[in-house]
């Protein structure tokens, strides 16, 4: 007998007992054909079975949640909760002057053009953005596209009228191009121009999804054979490695997919959200370019741990930053042909995406411990050497994470971290960051361009 998930619990509580809610299903095992139809016996209209984790999706009325629950096959009953992009909103925009980081700039700072220039490209590394879509005919990115596929019911993946799954594509596996932008010229290029991209249309048009659509995402990525995956979106608020969103990523990573997530927006400590804060997501804080200063954590960027006291965030990269008078926003690919300038852990999570297909093509083992301990040793500036609460082991020197690679092939070197002490390790980091001033828990570089 199972139970019924707290957040499904208020959500029953508040509608009317005819009302319809979807929900996901977490069985004790895998679904038969029998146990299909005694959860359509109880009221559940199935649409759709999970082939990775015992996950059954589908409707019901809210009043028939219980006698579902009930069932004896079934362990657990969950809300299928929106699910949104880690993108800053557009009102905290406004008023602000903007400063503009082309995609290019931080490819430089993060030492993938180091790479590029050894003829390291991501070429034949297979990297799945799961997000609003795309646009299979974009300048930036087109040229790179092997797959797409749509788990938003009744939506394609092109025309993309949102921009922000097109924005992390260009990100990803831009490939050189001259773009204009509010009438300036930039010269663009992405963290792995020779990737191959999987479209998966995961968020619809309006910008959110369901917690079931990302977890179909998420499979046909792993179907269609992805190495790396990139998702910038999550849950408002974490759940400690309990979402239902969590336990497939988990399963499906430790089949040797490396799954980068962004950590959220939400600016306070315990508000990673889900899929985020999964034990086998590679979690990414935002760090600004130039304001206040190089690598100043920005603003908004969601702070660890998670709500089980795990590590997170796992590591920065370059998302922007929000001040009194300005806004930093990075300029990458947008919908249609054009390019947008947009900020949010949104836009440093395809970063570390495209970071990490130019070590796999250098012979990465395909797991998170050895991604984490490969951008932790190329990582810069931190104080003490452990894992920040604020952006994880700091921003990765990509050139230097690559010369190192054959380390990574050592047992877990961030778990032999962060296990020692356990709680007391955490406590005195937690002191640390609290008595240390934040430009000494920092990455250095500070530079102002």
């Amino acid at each position: 007998m199972g139970r019924v998930n707290p957040r499904l619990a208020k959500v029953v509580d508040m509608v009317k007992t005819e009302t319809v809610i979807p929900i996901i299903v977490e069985l004790y095992a895998a679904p038969t054909r029998t146990v299909i139809s005694e959860l359509e016996a109880a009221g559940l209209t199935v649409t759709e079975v999970s082939e990775v984790a015992p996950y059954v999706y589908g409707r019901i009325q809210a009043g028939q949640v219980d006698t579902l629950a009930k069932l004896p096959p079934v362990k657990e009953v969950f809300y299928d909760e929106p699910v949104y992009p880690a993108l800053l909103s557009p009102l905290e925009r406004l008023e602000r002057e903007e400063v503009i980081i082309p995609i290019s700039k931080t490819v430089e700072a993060l030492g993938a053009k180091k790479l590029h220039n050894q003829g390291i490209t991501g070429k034949e590394v297979k990297v799945a953005v799961l997000d609003t879509g795309g646009d299979p005919t974009h300048p930036f990115y087109s040229e790179n596209i092997i797959d797409v596929f749509s788990t938003v019911p009744g939506e394609a993946v092109a025309p993309e009228n949102h921009s922000h799954g097109s924005w992390c594509c260009g990100a990803v596996a831009g490939t050189p191009v001259e773009a204009t932008y509010k009438g300036e010229k930039y010269d663009l290029v992405g963290m792995a121009p020779e990737a191959s991209l999987i479209l998966g249309k995961c968020l619809s048009d309006e910008g959110s999804g369901q917690t079931s659509w990302i977890i179909q995402a998420m499979e046909e990525a792993y179907k269609r054979g992805a190495d790396v995956v990139s998702m910038s979106l999550g849950s408002l608020v974490g759940t400690g490695n309990l979402s239902p969103l969590d336990r497939p990523l988990n399963l499906i990573a430790r089949k040797g997919v490396l799954f980068v997530v962004a950590a959220g927006n939400s600016a306070l400590p315990f508000t990673v959200g889900s899929p985020g804060d999964a034990t086998e997501a590679i979690t990414v804080a935002a760090v600004a370019f130039s304001i206040p200063y190089r690598n100043s954590v920005s603003t908004f960027s969601s702070k660890g741990p998670s709500t089980s006291l795990k590590y997170k965030p796992d590591i920065g990269a370059y998302g922007g930053n929000i001040s009194a008078m300005k806004v930093e926003v990075l300029l990458s690919s947008a919908s249609r042909g054009e390019y947008e300038a947009m900020a949010g852990t949104s836009m440093a999570t395809p970063q570390i995406a495209g970071g990490l297909a130019l070590l796999v093509q250098g012979g990465l083992e395909k797991r998170k411990v050895s991604a984490e301990a490969a951008l932790s040793m190329g990582a810069r500036g931190i104080l003490p050497r452990w894992k920040n609460l604020r952006v994880g082991w700091g921003v990765p020197d990509l050139a230097v994470s690559y010369a190192m690679l054959d380390r990574t092939r050592l047992p877990s070197l961030p778990s032999l971290r962060e296990s020692i002490g356990g709680m007391f390790e955490f406590r005195a980091l937690r002191f640390l960051e609290m008595m240390i001033p934040e430009r000494f828990l920092t990455p250095r570089l500070a530079i102002m361009d």
